[in-house]
């Protein structure tokens, strides 16, 4: 596990955490240099949780500014991309 995907671990463990009702797929692909991160809720539903919202983009940002070379993409559930059977499952 590179640098960058340890801090994206370390962010996915906190928001498991700090939000009950939220769970990711995670998975870096090397070849692209991409972090994909699928986004399920308890309810099926849209993240509409300002606090989550917050956190969501200071992440991008801090990210994108550590590791300018790489991007990572959010997608609610399955509906953006689709996650590989490598991915790992980040719950509470």
């Amino acid at each position: 596990m590179n640098d960058s995907e340890q801090v994206v671990t370390a962010w996915l463990q906190q928001m498991t955490g700090r939000y009950h009702w939220i769970s990711f797929r995670y998975e870096y692909s090397e070849r692209e240099r991409v972090h994909y991160i699928a986004v399920y809720t308890d309810h099926g539903k849209e993240i509409t949780c300002p606090d989550y919202c917050h956190d969501e983009n200071l992440f991008h940002s801090r990210l994108a500014a550590l590791y300018p070379d790489e991007t990572v993409l959010f997608g609610h559930a399955d509906f953006s991309f689709k996650c590989s059977a490598r991915s790992r499952l980040f719950s509470r």
